[in-house]
């Protein structure tokens, strides 16, 4: 989950690759991941990031 810290806005995204390769940033987000947390206009924004239990991989946390 990405939160921006500027508006609250919130959204929860897949990590696909190991970008970004700007030494001062910890992620890219997808265009529409940007739009959703109204962040296009400026391009980059404070954020929040949390991990969240993949609902779409079910196995990936079990204990068996």
């Amino acid at each position: 989950r990405v939160t921006n810290l500027g508006n609250g806005k919130q959204v929860i995204v897949r990590v696909t690759d190991r970008g970004p390769w700007k030494h001062t940033r910890l992620l890219d987000l997808s265009k529409q991941a940007a739009k959703d947390l109204d962040m296009i206009r400026a391009g980059t924004a404070r954020v929040a990031i949390e991990v969240v239990e993949d609902m779409l991989d079910g196995d990936a946390n079990d204990s068996d």
